[in-house]
């Protein structure tokens, strides 16, 4: 492997990466923060981002092919990169704003030179925060605190904090900076989706049309122009989501941060307490439509833009999500009915919006559904592993690959019953290859592997964790969901996780987000060589 050609790769993102900080700086002179706070904060990571690239591409320019394995490479590292540039404003806000912190409540990403210990847990916080929002999860390690301390006329005292607005105890432009991570995040996926994983996910994530890259699926000859139509697909859903929750009645800032979350199907909101805050039954009615939407192969939404609907309503993997997502529903409504004795009306508000959260990987939340009967929490469990579509910004094990388990958990039934038929699982109509199957399921028993090596590693670093709570925190993290039951449930975060556990749990979006073999072929001697 040529590490020129994997910093050319690396060094094209960071340059353009490099102007994502003008929106938070935008936000912060909006709502009147100091300007030469905000061209500390975001301006120190911006430079620093412009000048590594620069310095990449002007010492690789000679570099015109990329390599499987390089751009592989660069996918993995680049993400890793581009999440540690991210976190430096959670740690200079942070730092710079320690003194007017809470009281009792102190600030996650403030360094503290008199304490090593506390600077190494706000450095690990803001690395979790970044590589939540990156890899669009939404576990989160921001508190809201419940008094602060004010100085009136040279005297102390604690007076109590109203609210669950982040933007009001963290800042608008840093809380405007998560939601954008998230959405840029997403975009990733889509860049890494159909440039970089084309080849290693045409036989395994496929099956041969689902993340919209092999011959069948491309919407032009050129991969750099599919890209540009689902990019601009991406962008307009989030703008049509910007201005639906404006029409009915949501703050635009609050629209814009909470549209950036939803369309990257992550779980940022500006609320402490997610989308609970916003109880109007439009509101969430929008959001919910748009969590669905956003978990859809992004590829089927050209063709039902250039006249073809069939191509979108026929498709078996979309038709598969539905059906998933509907049933799953049902039965956590009907579980909330008779085990919990919840109004229907009650149920059915809950019990869909945060079913479809769950299985878009979004995360968001109008209710504590850890307080749920254990039936509805076993759904949500499940909906955590199967996930949303291929060519989407969800995350989990995908659909497709559920369905054509299932195909092929039929084959083998017919075959044990009738051991001279020759059966051929189809997808689409199209017969999916048996390298495809062999290479799916060893990525769900990877899959499963890594969680359960994880759960087991998370119960050992915090010996008075339920193992449920471990279970779902491993879960939630790969799948790139956010919110999981128990200690870390919807209306908890994961601050008082210690810091080996925090950067595990990383390490789970990180694997979950690059849909594992991306960051596993990193561990192998033979990637590095030429």
């Amino acid at each position: 492997m040529r590490f020129r050609a994997v910093s050319n790769v690396i060094g094209s993102v960071l340059l353009i990466f490099s102007g994502a900080f003008a929106l938070p700086i935008a936000t912060g002179l909006w709502f009147g923060e100091a300007l030469m706070d905000l061209a500390i904060i975001y301006g120190t990571p911006a430079v620093v981002s412009f000048l590594l690239g620069s310095v990449a591409l002007l010492l690789t320019r000679d570099i015109k092919v990329i390599r499987d394995n390089e751009g592989f490479a660069a996918v993995g590292l680049g993400w890793l990169v581009i999440v540690l540039i991210g976190a430096m404003p959670y740690v200079i806000h942070g730092t710079l704003y320690y003194e007017t912190n809470a009281y009792d409540h102190r600030n996650p990403f403030a360094l503290d030179a008199d304490d090593p210990y506390r600077s190494g847990e706000a450095l690990t916080n803001a690395f979790f925060e970044s590589m939540s929002g990156f890899t669009t999860t939404g576990a989160s390690v921001l508190e809201m605190p419940t008094h602060r301390t004010v100085v009136e006329n040279g005297t102390e005292r604690v007076v109590a904090v109203e609210g669950n607005y982040y933007p009001r105890e963290y800042g608008y432009s840093l809380i405007m900076w998560r939601a954008e991570t998230t959405w840029l995040g997403g975009m990733g996926i889509i860049v890494m989706s159909v440039v970089f994983l084309s080849r290693i996910l045409s036989g395994t994530i496929l099956l041969l049309r689902a993340e919209g890259v092999t011959t069948e699926a491309r919407l032009r000859p050129k991969l750099k122009d599919t890209f540009a139509i689902l990019r601009w697909i991406y962008i307009g859903m989030t703008v049509a989501m910007i201005v639906l929750l404006k029409m009915a009645g949501m703050r635009l800032y609050d629209a814009i941060c909470n549209s950036f979350s939803v369309i990257a199907t992550a779980g940022f909101s500006p609320m402490f307490n997610s989308i609970k805050a916003y109880p109007d039954p439009i509101v969430q009615t929008i959001i919910v439509a748009f969590m669905a939407l956003s978990a859809i192969n992004f590829v089927l939404y050209y063709h039902l833009f250039t006249g073809k609907p069939g191509k979108f309503f026929g498709d078996p993997e979309m038709r598969t999500f539905v059906g998933i997502m509907t049933l799953g529903c049902l039965l956590i409504v009907l579980n909330l009915v008779f085990s919990a004795g919840m109004r229907w009306d009650h149920a059915l508000h809950q019990g869909v919006f945060n079913g479809v959260s769950i299985v878009s990987t979004t995360g968001f939340s109008n209710s504590d559904f850890d307080q749920w009967p254990e039936t509805s929490r076993l759904i949500l469990i499940l909906f955590m592993f199967i996930g949303g579509c291929a060519g989407s910004t969800a995350g989990a094990l995908k659909v497709v690959r559920v369905l054509v388990l299932f195909k092929t958990f039929k084959r083998e039934v017919i075959r044990l019953l009738n051991p001279r038929s020759v059966v051929c699982v189809r997808l689409g109509g199209q017969p999916v290859p048996e390298d495809a199957i062999t290479g799916l399921l060893t990525f769900v028993v990877i899959y499963i592997a890594i969680a359960i090596l994880s759960t087991l590693a998370i119960l050992l670093m915090e010996p008075d964790l339920a193992m449920i709570d471990a279970l779902s925190g491993v879960a939630t993290t790969m799948a790139n969901v956010g919110p999981g039951l128990g200690s870390l449930g919807p209306t908890e975060t994961y601050l008082s996780l210690t810091v080996p556990t925090k950067l595990w749990l990383c390490g789970c979006m990180w694997f979950g987000r690059l849909e594992i073999y991306a960051a596993l072929i990193l561990f192998f001697p033979s990637t590095y060589k030429t």
